[in-house]
């Protein structure tokens, strides 16, 4: 299957970055990176990764995202998440992607793994996997976010999105690790202080958003459930 693990990646976690494609790369993963500085693109470059897009100006995370996956032609599934992300150890892409459309045949899907125990397991769709049926009929085939958040809430609405249309699904047998700064250092990277500064806006875009049914995202021919 034509699988890829896509994220942007900013200039300070670049080294980081390069480990974590090749964790992918090895499971079985293409790989897609959005980065901000040619040094960056070129880096990756040298790396191997599959496909890189040099964008120059950084406008949020749920942009970046939308914008990678509108840059791949027509892959079965995509996995997002962040550059402190590794794949499930213990199964191939291929794997959980042919376990994925025995659940969704249409590709119509999101599906959260659940098993490395990190809090925002439960509230937010932080690694996932989207399948192409999801990307093009929801959010107008612009991406699988909606792309107001600046960082934070986008991958609650996502989930909240895929639950309400009955295309969503958790498994806590399969494990991204997440080696989020508070697991690790403690310390917010520098990187994430404009995403800080920008949170109250997008809880307060995600409750408007909430209230009003999610416009914009479930497609008409989609009957959402309560």
């Amino acid at each position: 299957m034509n699988i890829w693990f896509a994220i942007p990646v900013h200039s300070s976690v670049i080294d980081q970055a390069v480990e974590t494609f090749a964790r992918w790369r090895e499971r079985g993963y293409r790989c897609a990176a959005r980065v901000d500085t040619p040094a960056d693109f070129c880096r990756l470059r040298e790396e191997g990764v599959d496909l890189i897009k040099y964008a120059g100006q950084w406008e949020g995370y749920a942009s970046a995202v939308n914008d990678l996956c509108r840059s791949l032609d027509r892959p079965h599934i995509i996995v997002t998440g962040g550059h402190d992300h590794s794949p499930d150890p213990n199964h191939t892409a291929d794997e959980i992607g042919h376990q994925f459309r025995e659940r969704f045949p249409d590709l119509c899907g999101v599906m959260q793994p659940t098993g490395d125990g990190f809090p925002g397991n439960g509230h937010a769709a932080t690694s996932p996997w989207i399948g192409r049926g999801f990307i093009e009929r929801f959010y107008g085939g612009k991406g699988p976010f909606w792309p107001g958040y600046f960082h934070f809430n986008c991958d609650c609405e996502l989930r909240e999105v895929a639950m309400a249309a009955g295309c969503y699904q958790e498994r806590p047998d399969l494990s991204h690790h997440h080696a989020h700064w508070t697991r690790t250092t403690g310390t917010r990277p520098d990187h994430l202080m404009r995403a800080a500064d920008a949170a109250a806006k997008d809880k307060a875009l995600c409750d408007e958003r909430r209230a009003a049914g999610w416009p914009g995202a479930i497609p008409s021919n989609r009957k959402a459930t309560p």
